[in-house]
């Protein structure tokens, strides 16, 4: 009775995960094309978000059948909420990957202020890495990798706030435009939540094995800051 749920579980899982590695993929993709005003390979981008989702939603329902069907328990349970919750947590990262390719269009023939392009190649950089290693975390069933994402998480929040004051002082100087500004602090707010949307994942991850909600980053850092 259990094999056919533990046979359809693990396929869910392997989709999962190459949902996940797609993402990490397309993150990197979607900042390079918006430093350099690469319109086409934006375009692209949204264009596979339909494929995107329509795997996502698939593998929900494969979810949604087996809790119907399978009535499962305990750790076969926390596996299938998980999975429902980490499926959401990477369809969600990547409409802001999407979201980032349509500034990129907005923003064509603008010119970009050196200092905020290389803060938001940064914030890129480390929001891939951060969901990389969550993916793997949940792939490999790591608790330890999956807590380590929750410390990772304050570098890309740090970047975020350099981010926003570089947007400030270059209004102010004049090198970068207020339409440029106010697409860029968007597109910083995209990666900063795609950190969010990681760390929610490791926290899942936690949960699926061990019973335990996972680590609370505002908790930690409200007791990291008294």
């Amino acid at each position: 009775m259990n094999q056919p749920f533990h046979s359809k579980i693990e396929e869910v899982e392997a989709g999962i995960v190459l949902l996940g590695n797609e993402l990490v993929a397309n993150l990197p993709k979607a900042a390079l094309a918006l430093l350099a005003s690469d319109a086409i390979t934006a375009e692209e981008i949204i264009k596979a978000d339909e494929k995107f989702n329509k795997i996502a939603e698939d593998l929900e329902q494969l979810c949604y059948l087996h809790l119907a069907l399978q009535k499962p328990n305990g750790p076969e349970l926390r596996r299938t909420i998980s999975s429902l919750r980490i499926i959401a947590d990477i369809e969600r990262s990547h409409d802001l990957i999407v979201n980032m390719a349509k500034a990129t269009i907005r923003m064509v023939g603008f010119k970009i202020d050196a200092t905020v392009s290389q803060l938001i190649g940064e914030m890129a950089r480390q929001a891939a890495f951060e969901f990389k290693h969550a993916v793997e975390a949940y792939q490999k069933k790591d608790e330890t990798l999956a807590h380590s994402i929750v410390t990772t998480d304050s570098v890309l929040d740090a970047t975020h706030r350099d981010l926003l004051q570089a947007i400030f002082a270059a209004n102010k100087a004049g090198t970068c435009e207020i339409e440029v500004a106010l697409q860029y602090a968007l597109v910083g707010r995209f990666l900063e939540r795609i950190g969010d949307h990681a760390v929610n994942l490791s926290r899942s991850v936690v949960h699926s094995i061990t019973g335990e909600p996972g680590p609370d980053i505002e908790t930690m850092t409200r007791m990291e800051n008294l």
